[in-house]
């Protein structure tokens, strides 16, 4: 007589009909292992009526919710427990994602709560991390600080370079001419810049006053650090007086 075991459960199994029948002792190690072994499948419309728990091995699947639960001989524990534990974590800008330790399955159409997404969620990008604009940008009447000095044509210029550029490369005063008795003869007067010039400036005259016969108002030449300005009756004609005269002065040409 063989005997051997089901693949399944081990219960033992005999290769004859002849062989003699298993003695009580055997028969019932068989029956307890088909007890422990096997599980009690049940089915209820709704939670409260599942049987009392105390019964080891029973699951109860519960129709109206679509919930499995396992008797362990004391209570009822739903097996994959679904949702019931909040709404979960707010997520978070930049933040990093984690596994988690719940044993809670999420629902389909759960949500988590969205950060508010104001100036203080993005104030850590710098504007060079942007996409370049692809229209004119509106500054509401808000001004740029702390920018840099130009340093090609394209670069956006600060007042302190563009002072600084016409303190160096302009000048603007204004003097006076005069005679004190009438003469024909030209009249010279030095006009000092108030600067130093990196190369001799083209100077331009503006007259403001004309007294008696008109006057010629010229620039005889000028230097890095002034120029002789000459004051001449035209025709012929004679002027005594005061002449007054505006002047602005450029290195750049």
């Amino acid at each position: 007589m063989a005997v051997t075991q089901t693949p399944r459960l081990g219960l033992n199994r005999w290769s004859a009909g002849t062989d003699a029948w298993p003695g009580r002792a055997g028969w019932d190690q068989q029956q307890q292992t088909l007890d422990e072994m096997l599980a009690i499948d049940l089915q209820v419309a709704t939670v409260d009526a599942r049987p009392t728990a105390g019964v080891t091995g029973r699951y109860c699947f519960v129709t109206g919710t679509g919930r499995l639960y396992r008797d362990d001989g004391t209570q009822w524990s739903e097996v994959n427990p679904i949702g019931g534990a909040g709404a979960g974590g707010a997520l978070a800008y930049g933040g990093a994602g984690v596994e988690g330790t719940s044993a809670r399955i999420a629902r389909a159409d759960h949500t988590h709560t969205m950060p508010a997404h104001d100036a203080a969620a993005h104030s850590a990008i710098p504007l060079s991390a942007l996409a370049p604009p692809t229209a004119n940008v509106n500054m509401n009447s808000r001004r740029i600080t702390s920018l840099a000095a130009p340093t090609v044509g394209s670069d956006a210029a600060t007042r302190a370079w563009v002072e600084s550029f016409f303190d160096a490369h302009f000048a603007a005063g204004s003097d006076s001419i005069g005679t004190a008795s009438a003469t024909s003869s030209p009249v010279s007067k030095s006009v000092a810049f108030g600067k130093t010039f990196a190369q001799s400036p083209v100077v331009i005259l503006q007259k403001r006053g004309l007294p008696g016969s008109m006057v010629e108002l010229k620039v005889n030449g000028a230097t890095s650090t002034g120029f002789n300005v000459t004051a001449d009756a035209m025709d012929g004609g004679s002027w005594s007086g005061t002449f007054s005269f505006g002047w602005i002065a450029t290195d750049i040409y």
